[in-house]
């Protein structure tokens, strides 16, 4: 006997794709925030850093923050969370207008070009994976 309600939408590649990368990004930074943790009080890591063991210590546990809150939308995004998609589209679109103020104000620096130009690729991209993109639409909207 059927109950006759629909089947979610199989999640599409490119979500799954951009949930992966968040999720690495979440590990990176947990990995930031224990060697910051470990090496703190390390003389030659404060001073490589310019950084006092306080600071260093803030500056793990924003690591850490950042970690929880990354792997946690990596995981809602998965679902097919609305919210996972708000948050991660309002970071990039940031994440774009920063690449534009780099390319304008600092357009002689390689790297920082570079950069800029890169944030605004890959800032298209994820918007047009997350909410142009047909399938990603049917899944969003069903879930």
């Amino acid at each position: 006997m059927t109950t006759g309600t629909p089947k979610a939408a199989p999640r599409p590649g490119v979500v799954t794709f951009i949930s992966l990368v968040i999720f690495v990004q979440g590990v990176l930074d947990a990995v930031a925030a224990v060697v910051t943790f470990v090496r703190m009080d390390d003389h030659r890591y404060q001073v490589e850093t310019g950084l006092s063991s306080t600071n260093l210590l803030w500056t793990g546990i924003g690591y850490a923050v950042v970690a929880v809150i990354l792997i946690s939308l990596s995981v809602y995004l998965r679902q097919g969370a609305q919210g996972a998609r708000t948050i991660i589209t309002v970071v990039w679109v940031i994440r774009m207008i920063w690449g534009v103020f780099l390319m304008i104000w600092y357009p002689l620096l390689d790297s920082s070009f570079q950069y800029g130009l890169l944030a605004l690729l890959v800032g298209w991209w994820v918007l047009w994976a997350l909410h142009s993109n047909e399938k990603s639409q049917e899944f969003f909207d069903r879930a």
